[in-house]
């Protein structure tokens, strides 16, 4: 799944809507989420228009997935310990962003396999 798709997936599940006056460009659409002109979760505050750098950034990886529900939460570290090629509880709190991403987009049903 390219970045973008990523990306775009991400912030659909974390609230995000698409501004429907602009389309993302680059990857680096104009999104907000419904509501506010500002979004705050917990300890991080992003600015309006232009979602977190999900695969890059712990944080906000961290804040998407706290949105999960106890029976995502479970499946999450199941998938997570897939993603980071083995089972150790090391290789899991090791996982970097967009280890996360994919494993939180695989327990929510949207990843999206590329074609070989």
């Amino acid at each position: 799944m390219k970045p973008e798709a990523q990306r775009i997936a991400i912030a659909e599940f974390c609230g995000w809507k698409k501004d429907i006056a602009e389309q993302w460009k680059d990857g680096d659409g104009f999104y907000r989420p419904s509501g506010s002109l500002t979004y705050r979760q917990h300890t991080v505050e992003f600015k309006a228009g232009h979602p977190p750098d999900y695969l890059n950034d712990l944080n906000a990886m961290h804040e998407a997935e706290l949105l999960l529900n106890n029976e995502q939460a479970g499946e999450f570290e199941r998938v997570l310990r897939r993603v980071c090629f083995g089972l150790s509880y090391r290789n899991v709190i090791s996982a970097t962003a967009a280890q996360r991403a994919e494993a939180l987009l695989r327990t929510i049903g949207k990843w999206v396999e590329e074609p070989q």
